[in-house]
């Protein structure tokens, strides 16, 4: 979660935008990890409504809660 929180927010920062037109399994590779495993983060991430997504994208909507989790801290 840590890596992937980390590529979210590096990305969307480097778009400016928030939105990531991206597959899972190329999110995968990116940070080392297995598709299912970036799903799960994803589907929990989405859940807490820190982040939308749809088919080959991801919006990073809580911007705060990422950069807490890719810093190894605790989310508000």
């Amino acid at each position: 979660p840590q890596r992937l929180a980390t590529l979210l927010l590096e990305v969307s920062e480097l778009q400016g935008q928030p939105v990531i037109h991206c597959r899972q399994d190329i999110l995968a590779l990116a940070v080392g990890s297995r598709r299912e495993t970036v799903a799960v983060v994803l589907s929990q991430w989405r859940d807490y409504d820190w982040i939308q997504t749809r088919y080959r994208r991801v919006k990073v909507v809580h911007r705060e809660a990422l950069h807490q989790i890719s810093v190894g801290g605790t989310p508000p």
